[in-house]
Order: C-alpha cells, then structure tokens, then sequence
C-alpha cells in the first residue's frame, strides 16, 4: 500500500508540473503564500481553512483533465490515492507555516517539560513492563521492536493529519506484531 501511495505522490507532482496545471499549480501557492501572511485568531480557524482549500482543491482535480483519466480509470482507489497525494502535498508546502503557528511559546515550554519527564525514564527496561514474553534472556528486545521505532522515527517526514495518523497505526501494528513474536516465541 505504501508503495501505491507513494507512486501516486510522484505521479501527482509529476501532473503538476505538466503546462496545463499551470493555473492549479499557481492557485496552490498562492494559498500557501497568503495562508503565510496571515494570523489567526484560533488554531480550528487554521485548520479549517486548510481543510475547505484541500476540498475545492480536490474538485478541481477532478475536473481537470491531467487526472480525470486517471481517477475513472482506477476506481475508488485512485481517486483516495489522489486526495492523499493532494493533501499530502499542501500540508508539506504549508508546514513551516503550521508549524510556526502551532509551536508557539506555551507549546514550547509544554513540550521541554515533557522532553524532560521523558528523559527521567531512560532507566524503564522491559523488564519494568512485566510483560513475561519480553523478560526471556535470549529476546533481544530492540530488535523485537526495530519495526515500531522505525516506524516511530519515519512520523515527522509525513506531512499531512492522515499520514500522522497512518504511522501511528503502523506503530500500534508494529508494536502488536513485536509482542505477539515475542509472546509465541515464549511459549
């Protein structure tokens, strides 16, 4: 599936830089420009805003001929990889702006507190769990749960809310295999 996705991505970019996408192409930054220039009062406003562009966005995707082929060709399938491709793409060419705006000084200081409560817990070992299937000598933990962490790792390079949530599904499954090997190995 990810291998889709990321084809569609590609493809997506690809079609933007086509000459008639000129126009939509030119409409997608001139969003990110003006969102830039722009305060907002509360982060639902922000986010809001994003998510109607994303929506008539995605219409005139449709519409357009670069992809109309494309998306009654495939299906529902292309049509979701599509949208993703979309969205994907305008949360990562308005993320500094975001990220500005939503890591501001009382988020700072929340997330050095909780870096800091993390670090106090650098002691916690598998053991501390007890979770039996992980306490066997010859389990070697961090290779068990090399899946999650790369999956845990690889969350700031995705870009959009959908992505985000897609790691942490990833990291849930991961997490759920590791244990389950584990646990079977145990018995």
């Amino acid at each position: 599936h990810r291998d889709s996705l990321l084809r569609a991505y590609h493809s997506f970019l690809k079609n933007l830089t086509e000459p008639p996408a000129a126009m939509l192409t030119q409409g997608m930054r001139n969003f990110c420009r003006n969102l830039s220039g722009q305060k907002h009062e509360e982060k639902e406003t922000l986010f809001t805003i994003m998510k109607s562009y994303i929506a008539s966005t995605y219409d005139a995707v449709r519409a357009h001929a670069l992809w109309k082929d494309q998306m009654s060709s495939g299906g529902g399938d292309e049509e979701f990889l599509v949208r993703r491709s979309l969205e994907s793409f305008i949360y990562g060419q308005c993320r500094s702006h975001i990220d500005n705006y939503l890591y501001d000084g009382p988020t700072q200081d929340k997330e050095k507190d909780w870096q800091e409560r993390v670090n106090l817990l650098q002691f916690v070992t598998a053991s501390h769990l007890e979770v039996e299937c992980l306490q066997d000598e010859t389990l070697d933990v961090s290779e068990v749960l090399r899946a999650p962490v790369k999956s845990l790792l690889s969350m700031s390079t995705y870009h959009s809310p959908f992505e985000k949530l897609q790691r942490i599904l990833s990291l849930y499954r991961g997490i759920n295999a590791a244990l389950t090997k584990a646990l079977n190995r145990a018995q």
